[in-house]
């Protein structure tokens, strides 16, 4: 497996560039995850230390799974548009995954989130191994909902989570073969 510092930018669709997060990414990421209106589709804001943190859980989750959340920019003004990827969850699953995923309030409504959730997704099927994802909404966020069934996303019920109502979605990759639903 490649070190993730060693992994390029790589441009995968006309707009956008997608990068593995890196410690200057900080300010931009903590900026998205203050954002109210980024806020109420999460849950809830998260402190700058907060985003610090967390951001180096993401990068940690790099080097040791080599998979994880991508950060999104624009390639002319490198302006941050959200992120898109897989960490692992704290259940007795081995090989699940949550799908994560936000995107700046000023790009939504362009079906951007669909296309960094699939980029993200695509990484799967090269790992080789069978995975199970699983992905959690709000009830209130038609958005998000709609995003997950484009990806081929199962509603596999409801939970509270952080006390909140969530629709609670499932994905399984068993094989490298497997294509994703709607995978260009």
């Amino acid at each position: 497996m490649r070190h993730p510092t060693d992994a390029p930018r790589s441009r995968f669709m006309k707009d956008l560039v997608r990068t593995i997060p890196r410690s200057s990414d900080a300010e931009d990421f903590a900026r998205l995850r203050a954002d109210p209106k980024v806020a109420e589709t999460l849950g809830g804001a998260l402190t700058r230390e907060d985003s610090r943190r967390l951001l180096g859980r993401w990068i940690a989750t790099w080097r040791e799974e080599g998979l994880g959340p991508w950060i999104f920019r624009e390639p002319a003004s490198e302006l941050l548009v959200g992120y898109a990827g897989l960490l692992p969850t704290e259940s007795s699953r081995r090989a699940e995954f949550e799908l994560a995923y936000a995107l700046q309030p000023s790009f939504w409504g362009r079906g951007l989130c669909t296309q960094m959730a699939r980029s993200a997704l695509s990484d799967v099927t090269a790992t080789r191994r069978p995975i199970e994802i699983v992905a959690w909404c709000l009830t209130t966020n038609v958005a998000s909902k709609r995003v997950l069934e484009k990806l081929g996303f199962e509603l596999d019920g409801h939970l509270m989570r952080a006390g909140l109502p969530h629709f609670a979605w499932r994905y399984s990759i068993r094989v490298a073969s497997d294509t994703l639903p709607g995978a260009v």
